[in-house]
């Protein structure tokens, strides 16, 4: 068979790139732009290029990648975040392409995209880093206060904030917060010195969380779960174009296919593996050390990421046993997955402990090809 993953489908590549380019200029017309599409590029446009390849094809989700570069560059007229941007999103959907002509199977597959995004957040940790004098948090909270000081939309957005409880003033503390003039009004000098504060400790916070929260939960929800949702989707789409177009479109991926994930689940071994983890989390909040407070919070959103994982499994799989629709279990889960993480936590852990699925044999029975299941 030819392979056909580099163009899969017409319709879908303009449907992808049309919708890529929309989401770009939407955000590009709101205020903070450039932090709304910074941000969704860090944690959603990822998801949303493995899709792209898996149902369009890899030449699209490039080209989706370079809309998103030409967004970046509009929005902060920055070469170099630009740059940073288009290696960041082109890193895994590269692996992924790789994995796919050389027909890995799906695991591994994980494993190279898992390999390949770390490696790639901290390189750009470390160009950044060495790019603004090894300080990206302070560096990066003042750039956000003096962005904000100079919007025509200033006051109105910091008191949108303040409506959200993102940002308080304590008028005791800094008196009257208001000037009115006429039918308008502005912060007082005051109140803006708090606010600003305010705002440069939050993004000094975020930027501080933001690469060891990449690098432990995002790494595993893209490689794993983001991998196996485009594969499946992909699938199904190349199984609908087989009634339209000659040749086994059915066939793309088939090895890099994964298993069925209503049948997913952590091995005892891993487990044990990931209950370390969880035990060393503990033993870091219970000292004053920074380093292994952060250590700790990074193990600890691994092993919130896998039993995540296994817990959505576990709903997909009851889903099923109640002949629920597919499109209604993929809404359950992704609504579980955006609200709930801490409840698909308590469920992967029950599905792990009690095993109410009978997935696991007795001891010295297990399946092999199960066990690579993790």
């Amino acid at each position: 068979m030819r392979d056909r993953s580099l163009y899969i489908s017409h319709r879908a590549a303009l449907v992808s790139a049309a919708l890529v380019a929309l989401s770009v200029v939407f955000l590009g017309s709101m205020p903070l732009s450039a932090v709304n599409l910074g941000i969704l590029m860090l944690f959603v446009y990822p998801f949303v290029l493995l899709l792209i390849a898996t149902v369009a094809g890899f030449i699209p989700a490039f080209g989706a990648v370079a809309i998103l570069m030409i967004g970046m560059w509009v929005t902060t007229r920055s070469l170099a975040a630009v740059a940073l941007s288009g290696l960041y999103l082109l890193a895994p959907v590269s692996a992924l392409m790789v994995c796919a002509f050389l027909k890995v199977p799906f695991w591994r597959t994980a494993g190279i995209i898992l390999a390949t995004y770390v490696g790639t957040v901290l390189l750009l940790y470390v160009l950044i880093q060495a790019m603004l004098g090894g300080n990206l948090a302070a560096t990066g909270a003042q750039a956000a206060v003096e962005g904000m000081s100079v919007m025509p939309q200033r006051d109105y957005l910091l008191y949108l904030f303040m409506r959200s409880n993102i940002l308080r003033l304590d008028t005791q503390a800094v008196g009257n917060v208001f000037i009115e003039n006429g039918n308008d009004w502005r912060f007082t000098q005051e109140a803006l010195t708090e606010l600003f504060n305010q705002v440069r400790t939050r993004v000094d916070l975020w930027l501080r969380s933001v690469v060891p929260s990449l690098i432990s939960s995002m790494s595993i929800n893209l490689s794993v779960g983001g991998t196996a949702v485009a594969l499946y989707y992909g699938r199904r789409h190349a199984q609908r174009l087989d009634f339209k177009l000659e040749g086994p479109q059915q066939q793309l991926f088939e090895h890099t296919l994964p298993p069925v994930f209503s049948n997913w689940f952590i091995p005892k071994q891993y487990g044990n593996l990931l209950w370390v983890l969880a035990g060393f989390y503990l033993i870091s909040r219970l000292g004053g050390n920074p380093t292994l407070f952060l250590a700790g919070g990074m193990m600890y959103n691994v092993f919130q990421a896998v039993y995540v994982l296994q817990g959505l499994s576990l709903v997909n799989s009851y889903q099923k046993a109640r002949g629920t629709q597919p499109r209604m279990r993929g809404l359950t889960m992704v609504l579980l997955f955006l609200v709930a993480p801490p409840i698909l936590m308590v469920l992967g852990l029950f599905d792990q402990l009690r095993d109410p699925r009978k997935l696991r044999k007795a001891e010295g029975e297990g399946n092999p090809e199960q066990d690579r299941r993790i």
